[in-house]
């Protein structure tokens, strides 16, 4: 029976064909299910998916995430969310670090 487990995928490595004329292994670099890679398919399955797909998946992801904030509107959602979240009201900067270095 194959469990199917919530693990993260790792990075690995898998050896492919004949060694090059040099005598080294043709290597490939992967990310599988973590579970696989530690434990076995008896946790799962290896589902490699080759290690540029997924890094340039992620790679476009974060691009499109932080697309928002380019130009000045982008500019001024950024200020917006950087205030909010580090709790900071107030529009001068200088006025708020007095602020912050007058706190006990």
């Amino acid at each position: 029976m194959l469990v199917w487990a919530m693990d993260r995928y790792q990075g690995g490595t898998r050896t492919k064909g004949k060694p090059r004329n040099d005598g080294t292994k043709i290597k490939n670099h992967y990310y599988s299910c973590g579970g696989y890679i530690t434990r076995g398919a008896s946790v799962c399955q290896y589902r490699a998916i080759p290690h540029h797909k997924l890094e340039q998946a992620v790679i476009d992801a974060v691009l499109d995430f932080y697309e928002r904030y380019e130009g000045e509107a982008g500019r001024e959602l950024l200020v917006k969310t950087v205030r909010v979240q580090t709790g900071i009201e107030a529009l001068d900067l200088t006025s708020t670090r007095k602020q912050v270095e007058d706190d006990p």
